[in-house]
């Protein structure tokens, strides 16, 4: 059986993947799936086809944090269906889908045209099954069950309250939703980052969600930067209405505003420097 991936976060947002055996993910290049950023390990986890049960497993490797179907952390291994969301480091989003054999008519459409007279009618169109699947709801419902210390994701990020309304009302409008319309996962929309750099070398460009995002060496957070002079739990940057405000969390080397100490929580001008022990940091769209 055959299967496919497609990234809608993160550092490989609109990349696919097709594989039929197995894919390996991971930060190491010898990975199927390469995946070099903070919170990815060598040898994150490995999707693969199990021939006795007929069907496609997710399983775990050396993660340090925790990786989800459809928002719900796995114990090491979990069975695959034809149509999940995979979360690996609560930062990157992939789509799975599981691609069946092609029917006879298929097959039959894949030849050359036959003459005129022996022409059969053209197959009928292939239904979406993103757009009737169930998947949309599963993720969300159990996304919310999801403690908010654990962060959020851009599709949680696309759900938007009606007016007047209770927030379990929501409408949701995921990629999956759009899949539906467009037979297409849609490009991901832009977002604020946070880029870091320890002097010359890059230590990540995290997407930033809306709300609290903890900056720390505990994979834990929201933006893991694994740095001895950041403290665990470091700082919080705080996104609200099209507006960041920085707060240091009691950090042992302290942040910085350009040059002034962070002593209480205040707005970042988008072209100001951030530093947060060793590491500078500033604000990208």
């Amino acid at each position: 059986m055959k299967a496919k991936l497609f990234c809608t976060t993160g550092i490989l947002a609109g990349r696919k993947y097709e594989f039929t055996q197995q894919a390996t993910i991971g930060s190491s290049n010898a990975c199927a799936i390469v995946i070099d950023a903070p919170g990815i390990t060598p040898a994150h986890a490995r999707i693969f086809f199990d021939q006795v049960a007929g069907c496609f497993f997710l399983e775990e490797g050396n993660a340090q944090i925790s990786t989800r179907v459809d928002g719900v952390p796995i114990k090491r291994k979990a069975k695959l269906g034809a149509l999940h969301v995979l979360t690996f480091a609560r930062e990157f989003d992939f789509v799975f889908q599981t691609m069946a054999a092609p029917s006879q008519r298929e097959r039959a459409a894949a030849q050359p045209p036959a003459p005129a007279e022996a022409q059969e009618d053209a197959p009928a169109p292939e239904k979406n099954i993103w757009a009737a699947s169930p998947i949309r709801k599963k993720v969300l419902t159990n996304r919310a069950r999801v403690s908010a210390k654990n962060g959020k994701t851009l599709i949680e990020d696309l759900l938007k309250a009606q007016p007047g309304k209770k927030r379990k009302t929501a409408v949701a409008v995921t990629m999956i939703e759009a899949l539906g319309s467009q037979g297409n996962v849609p490009p991901p929309r832009a977002s604020l980052q946070l880029e870091a750099l320890r002097g010359d070398k890059p230590m990540g460009t995290f997407a930033l969600k809306d709300g609290e995002n903890v900056i720390g060496r505990s994979p834990e957070c929201e933006i893991f930067i694994d740095d001895p002079s950041i403290s665990r739990r470091h700082a919080s940057l705080i996104v609200a209405a099209n507006q960041v405000r920085v707060r240091d969390l009691g950090s042992r080397n302290h942040t910085y505003l350009d040059k002034a100490t962070v002593v209480s929580e205040i707005e970042i001008p988008f072209e100001s420097r951030l530093r947060f022990g060793m590491i500078e940091a500033r604000l990208v769209s």
